[in-house]
């Protein structure tokens, strides 16, 4: 397991950290601009989770199965409901971002990013949360199909995605509840909108596996 915590840079923010990167950052309203997949500064201490996941490359697939507990007297907030390119929440996991990595990798993510600065008001685009309370775990399998196809929240450039290479899968967790993130209700699921939300996010990535 490796825990992400990224301040705005220009680019993608780095699949494989296994720490803070600290860059200068002059508060949550920052944005970075249309070309830059990154994840807004937390200001939040990382959760105590256990995360894990395993990444099964297949012929046509990747397949990967992912856990999370929360070992926290606090409930925390799982990013993992990624809407379709028309907005619609399916039940089903299969859903993800899929951006290209700065290390010439892929990133399959379900996570908050940060938004272009033209993002504002109602449109901003926005993910759902599933809550987990203390000592529970939210557990989930999802199938990529290979070769990985580019997709990424509207106004975020996914970059160019590689056809093969390392690849891997990131989730966010958010501490706290500030409205400030634009919690919404959409089809009974609780949302939060890209960019500002992101100042509550740890995040979570597996070791990468080769695809292709």
């Amino acid at each position: 397991m490796r825990i992400r915590a990224f301040a705005l840079v220009i680019g993608l923010a780095a699949a494989l950290a296994a720490c803070t990167a600290p860059t200068s950052s002059t508060g949550p309203d920052d944005t970075d601009g249309p070309g830059a997949p990154s994840t807004p500064t937390p200001t939040v201490e990382a959760p105590a989770v256990d995360f894990s996941a395993t990444l099964s490359p297949r012929s046509d697939e990747l397949v990967i199965e992912w856990s999370l507990r929360n070992r926290s007297a606090e409930e925390v907030l799982v990013t993992n409901r990624v809407p379709d390119s028309f907005g619609r929440l399916s039940d089903r996991p299969d859903t993800a971002y899929v951006v290209a990595a700065d290390d010439g990798g892929t990133e399959i993510a379900k996570r908050v990013f940060a938004v272009s600065s033209d993002a504002g008001g109602d449109g901003l685009p926005w993910i759902g949360v599933t809550p987990l309370p203390p000592g529970e775990t939210l557990e989930e399998t999802l199938r990529v199909p290979l070769p990985p196809e580019a997709y990424a929240p509207p106004t975020v450039d996914a970059g160019d995605v590689p056809a093969s290479g390392p690849v891997v899968f990131c989730v966010g967790v958010l501490v706290g509840r500030d409205a400030s993130w634009g919690f919404h209700d959409v089809d009974g699921v609780t949302t939060v909108n890209h960019g500002r939300a992101g100042t509550g996010q740890a995040t979570f990535c597996s070791d990468p596996v080769e695809v292709g």
